[in-house]
């Protein structure tokens, strides 16, 4: 019955440490889900803030539903978003496009350039 009661007590904990990581890991889900461009900042306060200090994670939860909402990021598959109409209405096509750090610095100097023109 001991040997049971441990069992038990063991797969409670293992579950409330999934629950505790799969909450505050949650800003940064939405922040990557929605494209925020600081998609990594927000899962690394939402971690530190649930961890530390509690209002740091809900100032990250606030965070990820700021600024623009850019959709899926290119290259993620489109079926973990509702149903599946809505997959198919943000297919390929409609997707907008992810722009690493390097190539938004060379539109910036292209556009620099041309505004110099």
């Amino acid at each position: 019955m001991e040997f049971l009661s441990m069992i038990m007590l063991a797969l409670v904990v293992i579950a409330g440490v999934v629950l505790l990581v799969l909450l505050l890991g949650l800003p940064g889900y939405i922040a990557r889900r929605r494209g925020h461009e600081a998609a990594k900042a927000i899962h690394l306060c939402g971690l530190l803030g649930g961890l530390f200090f509690f209002p740091l994670w809900i100032v990250a939860l606030v965070w990820a539903y700021t600024g623009q909402d850019r959709g899926i990021p290119e290259g993620e598959p489109s079926y973990h978003y509702g149903t599946p109409q809505r997959a198919k209405s943000l297919g390929p096509a409609s997707m907008p496009t992810m722009k690493s750090r390097r190539e938004r610095a060379a539109d910036r100097a292209r556009q620099t350039e041309e505004d110099a023109q």
